[in-house]
């Protein structure tokens, strides 16, 4: 009965290196009791060893397959996989943030930041506070908002840039790309409609 309890217990290597080797020692009893008291005296028990104890095992795996499948079920939950989800993902519309809600969000908390808005089509309102070249020598502005930024928006075409003045308001799709020295990034950005 031990071994059956090993057998279904949901951790691997339990039925093997426990249950089996109590089996084993049922088994054994059961031909010393056999031997004892005649043919009757463990023949129940020497059955059940053979025969029940083989399938409690393979219902047990069978239990511990199963909840490893739903535990990983539970871990994909959210994430786009069939053609239908990755088509709405594809399909849905830029999550709308001021520059102000960004930065203070990465100030606060930048990994719950990232968690909300990296690798996410963003579409972010501000001002332009500087207009300026990344290390890559691509334009690259830096944007505000009540004075809370700056955030770098990067990956910007040189003749969107070029229409474009300090202390404009301006509207951008982007995808945010986490955060550089304290700054949230956003990259492939494109002036919005």
């Amino acid at each position: 009965m031990i071994a059956w309890v090993c057998f279904l217990i949901p951790i691997p290597g339990s039925g093997l290196l426990i249950g089996w080797p109590l089996n084993l020692a049922a088994f054994i009893l059961a031909i010393v009791g056999m031997a004892k008291h005649g043919a009757l005296g463990g023949l129940f028990q020497l059955l059940a060893s053979l025969i029940v104890s083989p399938l409690v095992y393979l219902f047990g795996w069978i239990f511990l397959l199963g909840g490893l499948s739903a535990m990983s079920a539970l871990e994909n939950n959210g994430n786009a996989d069939s053609p239908q989800e990755i088509d709405r993902a594809a399909d849905a519309s830029p999550r709308e943030v001021a520059v102000n809600t960004l930065a203070t969000a990465y100030r606060e908390d930048a990994a719950a930041a990232d968690w909300l808005y990296k690798d996410t089509a963003l579409r972010v309102s501000g001002r332009i506070a500087s207009i300026g070249r990344d290390a890559n020598d691509e334009p690259l502005l830096k944007l505000t908002d009540r004075g809370v930024g700056p955030v770098r928006a990067r990956n910007l075409s040189d003749e969107a840039v070029a229409g474009l003045s300090r202390g404009q308001s301006i509207q951008l799709d982007c995808t945010g790309a986490g955060e550089e020295a304290g700054e949230p990034i956003l990259e492939a950005c494109s002036l919005s409609d």
